[in-house]
């Protein structure tokens, strides 16, 4: 009895049945009991208390290492996790994570995981892989959000991002706004987490424009003042 196979740089042990006087294997060894990490095919001859003997024999030979490796992205956004795999070729799996030891684990922290696996004659593997977290991205919203009278506004996300959308289903840059109201920027940014960021945009009337005062006539070689209410933020003759 034994494992009939042995991880590279290991060893197994045969081991034959009890109860007899003698054993003798065809390696020269005359316990019951050898050890061995040569491949190749062992026989025992066993000699009871009657001088009967017979053999038996195994074939011994070294295994393959299991495989470790993780699959899985090695990134996620902020607020999301990804799934690692370590594979279908072990038997165990021991991940760096206390009391992990599926095939798979759900990660949403950043940092280095590890993994050992085991297969069926004890033979060990290990990976590893460095897990990294992005920020979700707050675009910033450029434009007047103010509309006067009919006038609409025009509303643009900063630049830098691989994709826009707002809130209407319209998928520029930029964004005419015609409305009054809450105007939503969707994006997604080169490491392929989304954001958003909102501006109101609000209705301003027009001020009514006042007339002209002042005289409109003056005698040569003197002036004349022309105003109008102080109620505007800004004047242009």
């Amino acid at each position: 009895s034994g494992e009939l196979g042995f991880c590279p740089d290991n060893s197994t042990a045969l081991i034959a049945s009890s109860g007899f006087n003698s054993y003798l294997w065809s390696n020269g060894i005359s316990s019951q009991l050898i050890a061995t990490s040569v491949e190749g095919t062992y026989s025992v001859t066993v000699t009871d208390s009657d001088g009967c003997f017979a053999t038996d024999s195994v074939e011994v030979a070294a295994v393959d290492v299991p495989v470790a490796m993780i699959n899985g992205d090695s990134t996620f956004c902020t607020g999301n996790s990804i799934v690692l795999d370590g594979g279908n070729e072990a038997t165990t799996y021991d991940w760096s994570v206390l009391g992990e030891i599926g095939q798979t684990i759900d990660v949403n922290t950043p940092g280095t995981y590890s993994l050992t696996v085991t297969n069926s004659f004890g033979c060990e593997a290990s990976d590893d892989i460095l897990i990294m977290e992005y920020p979700n991205p707050i675009p910033q919203i450029e434009g007047i959000p103010l509309i006067c009278s009919n006038n609409p506004t025009i509303l643009r996300g900063e630049d830098g991002f691989e994709s826009y959308e707002w809130s209407g289903g319209s998928l520029t840059q930029s964004l005419d706004v015609q409305l009054p109201g809450w105007y939503t920027l969707t994006v997604v940014d080169s490491n392929n987490c989304q954001g958003q960021n909102s501006l109101m945009v609000e209705v301003v009337n027009q001020a009514a424009f006042s007339d002209i005062n002042g005289s409109v006539a003056f005698c040569e070689g003197e002036t004349t003042t022309l105003s109008i209410d102080d109620v505007f933020t800004s004047f242009l003759w």
